[in-house]
């Protein structure tokens, strides 16, 4: 996510890169702990950017984000996922 303080030839071919397979999400700050709350709302932003380019609002309706020092339990996740699905079926049945 951030690309702050790379060098130029560095972020030359994260660009390239970005634009080949747009498998990348750059911004302009540095990647730390310290920037953590900047590398969330970067992802965020380009989420929110995907919803509004879709006019029919088919954009993703959930949104995880996992750094690479972070550990996902996809057994709670399924589990969360699956009672989040039945409140929601369970509300629109009202």
């Amino acid at each position: 996510m951030g690309g702050g303080g790379l060098p130029q030839s560095s972020m030359a071919l994260l660009r390239a890169e970005e634009a080949a397979k747009c498998d990348l999400l750059l911004d302009d700050f540095v990647d730390s702990y310290s920037n953590t709350t900047l590398d969330t709302m970067a992802a965020l932003k380009f989420f929110l950017s995907l919803q509004r380019e879709d006019e029919r609002g088919g954009g993703p309706s959930l949104v995880m984000i996992a750094d690479d020092d972070s550990y996902v339990d996809l057994r709670s996740l399924r589990k969360k996922l699956i009672g989040s699905e039945e409140q929601t079926v369970k509300r629109d049945s009202r």
